[in-house]
């Protein structure tokens, strides 16, 4: 067992956005194959749904992203089959990436004030969006038992085991570096689900 600081942390951290990238694949895929009723996916044809997943994929991963092109091929790709107000919008975004992304933004947060206090700590934030995207049908009750468990360990300095079966007990700094991931991909992900497309700010 490790504690998760420079080499190993970052080991540890590229390890953890790997998972965060693969769930959003993993998220959209399982909606190509099996949407539930009222699911914006349920309005394009496989092409499109492909397109999507791969426009989501490269805004969360790269910095440049999105660009003008990409913004404007995700809108002409929705608004081809129907109007987007902005109430359908939100719907749209927390169905596409909400579990992935915009909800462990939450979880991480819980995580980073659950190893300051030593005691595992659940936000009324998560919480009300926990309710909110489990109406929208996109998490599960396991997952939400999974980070609660993930978040229990974190606050009593116990290991987490990565994918290879290494475990690492994780340190604030490891948390900041997942979280600014996080956040940096929200962003971007914001901006392309903005109708009215934002330049990126300066580097």
């Amino acid at each position: 067992m490790s504690v998760c600081k420079h080499n190993l942390c970052k080991r540890w951290v590229v390890t953890t956005l790997s998972a965060f990238i693969l769930t959003i694949l993993i998220n959209a895929c399982a909606s190509v194959l099996a949407a539930p009723p009222g699911s914006p996916f349920n309005y394009l044809d496989d092409e499109d749904k492909a397109r999507v997943v791969k426009i989501l994929q490269d805004v969360s991963k790269r910095s440049n992203q999105p660009t003008r092109e990409t913004h404007r091929e995700f809108w002409v790709i929705w608004e081809k089959y129907k109007r987007w107000p902005e109430s359908d919008i939100e719907d749209l975004r927390d169905w596409l990436v909400g579990p992935s992304l915009i909800y462990m933004t939450y979880v991480w947060q819980d995580a980073m004030d659950s190893l300051k206090t030593r005691t595992p700590q659940k936000s009324s934030a998560r919480a009300k969006y926990e309710k909110r995207i489990l109406a929208l049908g996109v998490l599960k009750v396991s997952d939400i038992e999974k980070n609660d468990e993930m978040i229990e360990k974190v606050a009593y300095r116990q290991p987490l085991t990565t994918e290879d079966g290494q475990e690492y007990v994780v340190e604030e700094a490891g948390i900041a570096l997942v979280m600014t991931s996080l956040m940096d991909a929200d962003k971007r992900v914001n901006r392309l689900f903005n109708k009215v497309y934002i330049e990126p700010p300066q580097q």
